[in-house]
């Protein structure tokens, strides 16, 4: 069964996400009215609440590797200061 439904959408192209490349959204009827600028930017409004905050990037590889190096530094030192003592 076919149905014929006249909607008015919104497309959205430029979304700079890493998963999608555009979002469609669908305008209610009582809102069809609007100027489309109006329109639009409550579409980018939209969905720049959807998109979720970035999380830190992870340590670059000498920042670790400097970290690694202090860990292991701590524990020799804790051991020897440990024998010392004994």
């Amino acid at each position: 069964m076919i149905k014929g439904v006249s909607k008015r959408v919104v497309e959205i192209s430029g979304t700079d996400g890493d998963y999608f490349e555009k979002a469609v959204l669908y305008l209610r009827p009582d809102n069809c009215g609007d100027p489309p600028d109006v329109v639009s930017r409550e579409a980018q409004g939209y969905l720049s609440r959807l998109v979720p905050v970035r999380r830190r990037t992870k340590l670059p590889l000498y920042a670790r590797l400097l970290l690694a190096g202090l860990f292991t530094l701590i524990l020799v030192l804790t051991a020897l200061l440990i024998c010392a003592l004994l």
